[in-house]
């Protein structure tokens, strides 16, 4: 457990790391250089703050050394964490090192939702529904190749790799991340559809503590045409998936959570005069866990393990339309997609509940077999965060 969130406790107070992990107490000269270019001092005493995916951690000391770090003999003035919405979190004034750290263990459960109110992967600009929805919901709803109807009809089976970055703003921090999702899928003779996508994602954010994360999934889907006529089609279907994320900065050693869900989606495909409208909705449901082996003595260690796995399921439903026009004799193809997606959890701020995803991308066939993709995508509506991506993707029919 220490390896996982042993420096949440630091990101959360500031200066009580080393009264309540003792064996950790560089934890907390950890976090002091993270923030140092935030640190003042004013003859004996000291000032410092830090900002942590959106909020805010705020301290004052009487530094009598001048080491930027609250020792057994020092009195710690003042502690607030500020959060998003403005709410203030304050520790009692005139606390000595060990006295802190006891504060802090007894509010490990405030200091974790001031920061995290919704898990840990929302601070690199994505949480993991957002990340699995968009990597998985267009896949499960529409057919990119669509507008190419011959080749769709005579081939059943295909794989599939997307390479994307992107560029990303996050509580005014720059940042970028790289992408990719491999995927196959398959139809059988009975028109039941099987996929399989597995998304892997990096993202980095230059804030204060030089946040990095890992993100991997797998989703398993089935589909099946429930109504076919001339021109198009109508599909049920269900998948079940599961993520891993992994987060490490300056002052958090490999913290990370899983998650695991499934869900239901529909979607319509109708052929028109002039290309091909898909239309559809998702309907998702996941949970955040972290395995009870990984309790631990230390009370505060614990009770983040246990804010991890009291989190809310999360429900993310997602809708919207593909549209494909063919280009050049059915050599080339353009795809416009929008797809809004809602994360609906009592623990997901206001500003985090929404998501909208505009994707416009080309196709071109070299052959009836193989097609190349290039496109650009922009997000919405998540508060604070900003993202503009570019992806390069390829399909092998067979």
């Amino acid at each position: 457990m220490k390896s996982k969130l042993g420096k949440v406790l630091p990101l959360a107070t500031i200066l009580a790391a080393g009264s309540v992990l003792p064996a950790h107490a560089d934890m907390l000269q950890d976090l002091v250089q993270s923030i140092s270019v935030n640190l003042v001092h004013n003859g004996t005493t000291a000032n410092a703050n830090g900002f942590m995916n959106g909020s805010k951690v705020t301290t004052v000391w009487n530094d009598v050394n001048h080491d930027g770090m609250l020792n057994d003999n020092e009195i710690l003035s003042s502690l607030s964490i500020t959060d998003r919405n403005g709410k203030v979190l304050s520790a009692p004034t005139s606390l000595t090192r060990a006295q802190l750290g006891q504060w802090a263990e007894d509010n490990a459960l405030a200091i974790l939702g001031a920061i995290f109110p919704s898990g840990l992967s929302e601070i690199t600009g994505a949480s993991d529904d957002n990340m699995m929805a968009s990597a998985t919901v267009s896949q499960n709803l529409f057919n990119k190749s669509q507008a190419r109807v011959h080749a769709a009809q005579q081939l059943n089976s295909d794989v599939r790799a997307q390479l994307e970055y992107q560029n990303l703003k996050v509580n005014d921090k720059n940042g970028s991340a790289a992408s990719m999702i491999l995927g196959y899928s398959t139809e059988m003779a009975s028109g039941l559809d099987i996929s399989l996508t597995v998304p892997y994602r990096y993202s980095t954010i230059s804030d204060d503590i030089n946040s990095k994360s890992h993100f991997v999934g797998m989703d398993v889907a089935l589909r099946y045409p429930v109504k076919k006529w001339d021109k198009g089609d109508w599909k049920v279907g269900g998948a079940v998936f599961g993520s891993a994320y992994y987060l490490k900065t300056d002052t958090i050693d490999k913290s990370g959570n899983l998650k695991y869900g499934g869900g239901l989606f529909t979607s319509v495909t109708q052929n028109l005069p002039v290309g091909v409208l898909g239309v559809g909705v998702d309907y998702r449901i996941a949970k955040a866990s972290l395995p009870a082996s990984m309790n631990s003595d230390n009370a505060f260690l614990s009770k983040a393990v246990d804010f991890i796995n009291d989190l809310d399921p999360v429900h993310t439903v997602s809708y919207g339309f593909n549209y494909g026009i063919p280009l050049a004799g059915d050599k080339a193809a353009v795809n416009l997609e929008v797809i809004r997606s809602n994360f609906i959890s009592n623990d997901i701020p206001d500003g985090q509940k929404n998501k909208t995803s505009v994707n416009l991308a080309g196709s071109y066939f070299p052959s009836d077999t193989f097609e190349l993709n290039l496109g650009v995508r922009y997000d919405f509506e998540l508060d604070n965060v900003d993202t503009l991506g570019v992806m390069l993707g390829v399909v092998h029919q067979f």
